[in-house]
């Protein structure tokens, strides 16, 4: 399943993500073919959560802030 734009990539990244968010933001890495999806909640330090994934919505790596 290709991931192709930011509504998908974000409803593909919600299935990993473990913490409790209020907003996310979404980054694109064109040459590297690779989609970074930050989740977080606004005036809390910490607590963050990363996800990327591939083009093809596998997840490579899940970051979790302090």
């Amino acid at each position: 399943m290709k991931v192709v734009d930011e509504e998908a990539v974000v409803n593909r990244a919600k299935q990993e993500c473990t913490i409790f968010y209020t907003d996310t933001e979404v980054y694109d890495d064109i040459p590297g073919e690779m989609w970074m999806v930050l989740f977080y909640s606004k005036g809390m330090l910490g607590g963050c959560q990363e996800v990327y994934m591939d083009r093809n919505g596998i997840t490579k790596l899940i970051v979790c802030g302090e």
